[in-house]
């Protein structure tokens, strides 16, 4: 089958709890409102393990003929025109600069990794997987699994899912892309 537009697979992992953030809810229904010219298929993976979750997704996806897997964790807040903005620069993989759930001295801390940031559309090393676009050839060209946390000799985890995802993948020679025009928020006692 051969695909004549965009069909994005809508990848909402979601904690054992099966919590979801009124916030990021409405977020998803907007962006839904705005898909004139792709087709939004949703799929909502449960569990403990987001790596897990993010695995079985994009098997999922792979099965489904999708030019694109957009990952939105439970806990991501952002506009109507996001999805849009992020399609409009037609990058393999491409993220937006939020911040964790968690400050340092009070102040926010980027999950993008660049050797500079800009306030334009740039390259970097990583992104954080909470809001990426991904496309699906993407899959083809690195090895399973795609996401995994790698862990240090003290047991602790030093390499989250996402991070292990954009090395492996700039390892292949795909780029990582960040839009630091798009505005997001990850929700926790308050927002990031």
């Amino acid at each position: 089958m051969e695909i004549n537009k965009p069909r994005i697979w809508l990848g909402l992992t979601v904690g054992s709890n099966g919590v979801y953030r009124i916030k990021t809810t409405l977020s998803l229904m907007n962006i839904v409102k705005e898909a004139k010219d792709y087709e939004i298929v949703p799929v909502v993976q449960f569990g403990s393990f987001i790596s897990d979750n993010r695995n079985d997704i994009i098997k999922f996806a792979q099965k489904s003929q999708c030019s694109h897997t957009f990952f939105v964790d439970y806990d991501m807040h952002f506009s109507s025109d996001t999805l849009n903005n992020l399609l409009a620069h037609n990058k393999d993989i491409i993220g937006v600069n939020c911040n964790m759930r968690g400050t340092i001295n009070n102040s926010p801390i980027s999950v993008v990794r660049a050797e500079k940031i800009s306030d334009k559309l740039f390259k970097c090393q990583r992104v954080g997987a909470g809001l990426i676009l991904i496309k699906m050839n993407v899959f083809d060209k690195i090895s399973f699994p795609y996401f995994k946390f790698e862990y240090g000799s003290s047991g602790r985890i030093e390499i989250g899912e996402d991070y292990y995802f954009c090395d492996k993948a700039r390892a292949n020679g795909f780029d990582i892309w960040c839009d630091p025009t798009i505005k997001v928020g990850h929700i926790g006692d308050f927002e990031f």
